[in-house]
């Protein structure tokens, strides 16, 4: 009898586990499937799309560079700026930061730099905005177009 109890105790648990496995596998391919399926029209949205631009430099600070927007990437190519602690790059339309998207923080010492524009619809901005986030403080941006 107690030989019995102690089966039945650690094959139950056992079974029940393992349904759920199961049904936690088929839900976690479900939701593969349509983020790939999300992923591949954006990125085929974005790779189509190229653009090109120059930096101009905001206030006192200095920015310099050339913008290319192509197969899904922003490049920033004999590009240079002033330092700041917390420097990023974004996309926007026109210079307002608070309609922006972060792309990825900048490296204060590379002149060509490359960010994938993952999940990103570059055709929907218009603006290349190097931004501190720290300091709230634009350092400067660069309109691009086809």
């Amino acid at each position: 009898m107690k030989l019995a109890k102690i089966i039945v105790l650690l094959v139950l648990p056992t079974i029940l586990l393992g349904a759920c496995g199961d049904k936690k596998e088929e839900k976690t391919s479900v939701s593969s499937s349509e983020v790939n399926k999300k992923n591949s029209s954006n990125s085929s949205n974005s790779s189509k799309f190229s653009a090109t631009g120059k930096f101009t430099s905001e206030k006192d600070h200095s920015v310099k560079g050339d913008i290319k927007v192509e197969d899904g990437n922003l490049v920033l190519s004999n590009f240079s700026t002033d330092e700041g602690p917390d420097l990023y790059v974004y996309l926007g339309k026109g210079k307002n930061i608070d309609d922006a998207k972060q792309i990825e923080k900048i490296d204060l010492s590379s002149e060509k730099q490359s960010f994938e524009l993952k999940d990103v619809d570059a055709e929907k901005y218009n603006t290349v905005l190097i931004y501190c986030n720290k300091a709230h403080e634009l350092f400067g941006s660069g309109s691009y177009s086809n």
